[in-house]
C-alpha cells in the first residue's frame, strides 16, 4: 500500500476518476479518461504510453494480438474498436463490430478461450472470435434502372441468346446489343442502384464515376441516385461500386451509352461549314480585288488631275515669287517709315509721361475735393434722417393731438342737435359730424403710418378666416344694408405665420377700397383666396367693382393718390397696405380692368 500511495495522482488525474487496470502482452496498464500508463518495474512506477484519441476507456480485453477496447467520445457516444497496440502507437479496426448496437452496451467481458460477452440493460451477445464466416462475403452492386428525360433505357437486366440454350438467359451485365445511342436531346441521364448485400443496407455507401467525363471515383456516399445533365457528345461509362457496413467491397456495375452529336457537330456539318468558309473568302478575295482595279483607275485619273494642278500651281507660285519680291521691296520701305515713326512715338512718349504727371497732381486734388463733398454729403444725410424723425413725430403728435378738438366738435355738434329747432341748421350740423369722422378717419391713417414705420415684426400663427370675419366687422358702417357677397376659397391646412397688426391693417384697407369703389347698379362681390409653397404665403383678394383707369393704375400705391371722383378716403389705403406688405418681406401687385374688375395679389415669404 505505500508503493502505490505515491500513484494517487497521475499526470494531474485524480484516481477518484474511472480508471482500469489492464494487461497488454503481459505488461500492467492502468487506464485513466483516454491516456494508458505502464507500470515500470525497474522504477516502480507507472509511465505515461499512449492517449487514445477517439475517447475515455471504461474497458480492455485482450483477444490474441489485439484487444477490444470498449469507451465513450466526448459527444457521450459508445463505441467499441479492435486495437492493436504497437510500440509508441496503435492501430484501430473497427468494421467486425459496425453492426453491433453499442448504443446500449453496458460492460464487455472475454472468456480467455474464443467467446467475448457484451452486456446490455436487457439483453446479453456472444461474439464468437474464431468465426469469420460474415467476412469476406462476395456481393454484387447492380444498376438497377437508367433514364432519360422521361424514357427508361435499362431496368438492370438483360437477356443473352446463346447457341445451345433454347431459352434466353437473364443478366445484369450490359451487353454490346443493349448499349444505347442517346441524340442530343437525351444528354441527360440518371441512374439507380443498389447492393445485394442485406444486412444493415441503409449503413451500405457506394462510389461512382462516369468515363468520358468525371477524372476519378466520387467519395463513398449513402445516395442510390446519380444524374448527369448536359453531356456533351461522346461514349460514357457509368461506373458504380459498393461498400458494406464490413468495409467490403462488391463488385463494380457498368452501363455503356452513346449521345449522338446535333447534326451541326455533325462531320458532314463540319465539311459544309468549311466549303462554305472558303467558298465565302474566295468571294470576298474576287471582290476585293475587283475593288483594287476600279481603286487603280480611279489612282490614275487622280494622278493625272493632280499633276495637272500641279503644273498650274507651279506657274502662280512663280507668279507669286514676283509679287513677294515686290512685297518685300515695299516692307522694306514700310519698315523705314515704322522706324522713323518709333523715334516720333518715344519724343510724344516722353510728352505723355509728363501730361500724366500733371494728371496725377489733379486726381489728388480732385479725390480731396470729393472727400470734402462727402462728408458734407453724411452730414446732409444726417440731417433729412433726424428731419423726416421730427416731421413723422411731428405727424403723429399732430393727429393724436387734433383727435381731441374733433372729439369737442363732435360733442358739440351732438348738443346743438339737441337745441337746434330749424331743420337747415340739424343738417348742417350731420354735414358738421360727417366732415369731423371723416377728419377722425385721416387721423387713423396718419397715426398708422407712423405706426407702421415705427413697428417691430413679431411673427405669430395668424388663424386667417378668424381675422377676416373680425376685418368684416369693423368696417359694416361701411355696408349697413349687408348686400356685398363674399366667397373664400382658403386651404384647410394653411397657417400663416406672419404679423398680426401689419396683416390686419392690409386686409382692413383692401376691404374698405372693394367696398367704397363698387360698381354702381351691381351687387358687390368680393373673393378672397389663400395658399401656401414651400417658400411663401400667397393671398389675392379681387372684386367686380368700378376698377382702375389705366391712367391711375401706377400710382394707386402712392400717398394722397386718389384714382376718382368716387373716393372717399383720404388716399392712403393702398399705401399703407404696400407699406405694410414691404415691412413684411413681401409684396403687392395689382391688376385691374376699368368698370369689370380689381385684383390684388399679395406674397409674405416664410
Amino acid at each position: 500500500s505505500k508503493k502505490f500511495k505515491k500513484f494517487s495522482n497521475i499526470d494531474g488525474l485524480d484516481f477518484k476518476r474511472a480508471f482500469t487496470l489492464l494487461k497488454i502482452k503481459n505488461e500492467l496498464f492502468i487506464s485513466v479518461g483516454n491516456k494508458i500508463y505502464s507500470y515500470s518495474e525497474q522504477d516502480s512506477s507507472f509511465i505515461f504510453a499512449y492517449t487514445f484519441h477517439e475517447g475515455i476507456i471504461k474497458s480492455i480485453e485482450e483477444i490474441n494480438d489485439n484487444h477490444i477496447v470498449f469507451g465513450e467520445n466526448n459527444r457521450n457516444e459508445k463505441f467499441i474498436y479492435e486495437v492493436n497496440f504497437k510500440t509508441n502507437s496503435y492501430s484501430i479496426e473497427s468494421y467486425k463490430f459496425n453492426n453491433f448496437p453499442f448504443r446500449e452496451l453496458e460492460d464487455i467481458d472475454y472468456d480467455g478461450n474464443r467467446y467475448v460477452y457484451f452486456t446490455t440493460t436487457e439483453h446479453i451477445y456472444k461474439f464468437d472470435t474464431k468465426n469469420t464466416n460474415y467476412l469476406n462475403t462476395k456481393f454484387s452492386t447492380l444498376i438497377r434502372n437508367v433514364n432519360s428525360l422521361d424514357s427508361t433505357l435499362s431496368r438492370g437486366y438483360y437477356t443473352v441468346y446463346a447457341s445451345s440454350d433454347t431459352i434466353p438467359r437473364i443478366s445484369t451485365n450490359q451487353t454490346k446489343e443493349a448499349r444505347p445511342s442517346l441524340t442530343y436531346d437525351y444528354n441527360s441521364i440518371r441512374f439507380d442502384y443498389a447492393a445485394t448485400f442485406l444486412e444493415l443496407p441503409e449503413k451500405t455507401k457506394y462510389s461512382f464515376t462516369l468515363d468520358g467525363y468525371d477524372k476519378s471515383w466520387s467519395d463513398w456516399t449513402k445516395e442510390t441516385t446519380k444524374e448527369y445533365t448536359n453531356l456533351s457528345p461522346g461514349q460514357y461509362t457509368f461506373k458504380v461500386k459498393s461498400l458494406n457496413v464490413f468495409k467490403e467491397e462488391g463488385t463494380t456495375a457498368t452501363y455503356t451509352f452513346t449521345i449522338l452529336p446535333p447534326w451541326y457537330m455533325t462531320t458532314w456539318a463540319y465539311a459544309l461549314f468549311t466549303l462554305g468558309g472558303v467558298l465565302g473568302i474566295w468571294f470576298i478575295v474576287l471582290a476585293y480585288s475587283y475593288r483594287v482595279r476600279l481603286q487603280r483607275r480611279k489612282l490614275k485619273l487622280i494622278v493625272a488631275d493632280r499633276t495637272f494642278e500641279v503644273l498650274s500651281q507651279k506657274k502662280e507660285i512663280e507668279k507669286q515669287n514676283d509679287k513677294l519680291k515686290e512685297q518685300f521691296e515695299e516692307i522694306q520701305k514700310q519698315r523705314d517709315d515704322i522706324n522713323e515713326k518709333n523715334q516720333e512715338l518715344e519724343m510724344s512718349q516722353e510728352e505723355i509721361l509728363s501730361i500724366n504727371e500733371r494728371l496725377q497732381e489733379l486726381n489728388s486734388s480732385l479725390e480731396k475735393k470729393v472727400d470734402e463733398r462727402t462728408s458734407e454729403i453724411r452730414v446732409t444725410v444726417k440731417k433729412l434722417q433726424s428731419t423726416i424723425a421730427e416731421l413723422d413725430t411731428f405727424i403723429y403728435r399732430a393727429s393724436h393731438d387734433l383727435k381731441g378738438p374733433i372729439s369737442r366738435i363732435n360733442g358739440l355738434t351732438s348738443l346743438a342737435k339737441l337745441e337746434a329747432s330749424n331743420p337747415n341748421d340739424i343738417k348742417y350740423y350731420n354735414l358738421i359730424e360727417l366732415v369731423a369722422k371723416d377728419m377722425n378717419k385721416l387721423l387713423a391713417k396718419l397715426t398708422q403710418v407712423h405706426e407702421v414705420i415705427n413697428c417691430e415684426v413679431e411673427k405669430n400663427v395668424i388663424d386667417l378666416p378668424v381675422m377676416i370675419s373680425d376685418v368684416r366687422n369693423s368696417i359694416k358702417f361701411l355696408d349697413p344694408e349687408d348686400s356685398a357677397k363674399y366667397s373664400f376659397n382658403l386651404e384647410t391646412t394653411l397657417q400663416v405665420k406672419s404679423d398680426p397688426f401689419l396683416m390686419a391693417i392690409v386686409l382692413t384697407n383692401l376691404m374698405e377700397n372693394a367696398l367704397i369703389f363698387r360698381n354702381v347698379g351691381k351687387p358687390c362681390e368680393i373673393s378672397i383666396s389663400a395658399f401656401q409653397n414651400d417658400s411663401e404665403y400667397c393671398i389675392i383678394f379681387q372684386d367686380n367693382g368700378a376698377g382702375i383707369p389705366p391712367e391711375h393704375i401706377d400710382k394707386v400705391f402712392n400717398m394722397f393718390h386718389r384714382g376718382s371722383d368716387q373716393s372717399k378716403g383720404s388716399g392712403l389705403g393702398l399705401y399703407l397696405s404696400q407699406m405694410a406688405i414691404e415691412k413684411l418681406g413681401g409684396s403687392i401687385k395689382v391688376e385691374s380692368e376699368y368698370n369689370a374688375y380689381t385684383k390684388f395679389t399679395i406674397t409674405i415669404p416664410k
